[in-house]
């Protein structure tokens, strides 16, 4: 595949035979991605440019289309309202993924399409937040965030059987969805929002033999346990990483924070007299400029800890002396660095 950019009018996007002359052009077509079997290649189709600038214009949402083409054949099928797509490993399944249908809704699950490439069929999956295949392509892993959280749970698909298991039910908000590399275990992180606090207090689930006749599931909760740091939480802000032997698993963790409150009079009030002002101090570890430019990284940054899963033991990484850590693959070893005197 290659593109033609231009900065005046809508891109093309080509599909190009090495072994004949069979060229596809496809207007406005952007991110292909090729099926491992190379049979198959799906891309983006957005709207023409005049209609994005008018409906950003307008502060409506601009949506894209997910086409998939059978390079041989030339057949194609259309999706509208896609936000992303991947094929299984084994070229056996494509996963789309659509947009809201409400814009405005607060909740995180949409419909996700599940294509049988080979069978030529594909099913809808309503109310699908996260969603991955295990590397080998077997199966089908997703999290549901439904109305009233009926339904909210980490689900499994056998894609040779299509036999579906929940792993875990709960009327709690499922996020952080991970497979180990191997594609035998699975972890999330599950929570609730308390109106006063500002940070979920979320649970791990970490799911071992998957393929197995019965999996095991283990459920940390960092409240009931004596090892982990006080008035903190594990954070969906952080990512959840398995080492190879499956017994530890890495995540995030971040200070609880009680909700930003106050009194909505003077809420209105400060909002009103809002002025433009930047106050610096010549003893800040970051000058002003860094520390807006940086804002929104501040927010989400999380310290790293680890769970050992045989013995339920956690170890807290870094924290506010070093702030960073570089692991090893098989998660033994990691280099700490500070660079705040640089």
């Amino acid at each position: 595949t290659f593109s033609y950019v231009y900065a005046e009018k809508d891109d093309t996007l080509y599909v190009k035979s090495t072994q004949s002359d069979k060229v596809y052009e496809i207007p406005r077509g952007s991110s292909p991605r090729f099926s491992a079997d190379s049979k198959w290649v799906a891309y983006f189709i957005v709207l023409p440019d005049e209609e994005q600038k008018k409906l950003q214009k307008d502060k409506k949402p601009v949506t894209r289309k997910a086409e998939l083409l059978n390079v041989g054949t030339g057949d194609k099928l259309t999706w509208e309202n896609v936000t992303e797509f991947s094929f299984s490993k084994g070229s056996d399944f494509l996963a789309i993924k659509k947009g809201k249908s409400d814009p405005n809704s607060k909740l995180k699950g949409v419909d996700v399409i599940l294509r049988n490439l080979v069978q030529g069929h594909h099913e809808l999956i309503g109310h699908v937040n996260e969603f991955g295949f295990n590397k080998p392509g077997t199966f089908f892993a997703y999290t549901i965030d439904a109305n009233d959280k009926n339904g909210n749970g980490l689900y499994l698909i056998d894609l040779e059987s299509n036999v579906r298991t929940p792993l875990d039910n709960g009327d709690m908000d499922y996020s952080r969805l991970a497979w180990n590399e191997k594609g035998t275990a699975l972890a999330v992180l599950k929570g609730k929002e308390k109106k006063e606090l500002l940070h979920k207090e979320n649970l791990l689930v970490a799911v071992t033999g998957i393929g197995d006749e019965n999996p095991t599931k283990t459920e940390y909760d960092p409240s009931s346990v004596f090892d982990f740091p006080k008035s903190f939480v594990i954070s969906e802000k952080g990512s959840v990483v398995w080492t190879d032997d499956l017994n530890k698993i890495f995540f995030g963790i971040k200070e609880q924070e009680p909700k930003p409150g106050g009194n909505k009079e003077n809420e209105d009030k400060d909002e009103a007299e809002i002025a433009d002002v930047d106050i610096w101090h010549w003893n800040d570890e970051r000058i002003q400029s860094v520390q807006m430019a940086s804002a929104e990284r501040d927010r989400n940054f999380t310290y790293m800890g680890v769970l050992i899963l045989n013995s339920k033991k956690f170890h807290q990484l870094t924290d506010k002396k070093m702030r960073t850590i570089s692991l090893s693959k098989d998660g033994k070893w990691g280099i700490g660095s500070d660079n705040s005197q640089y």
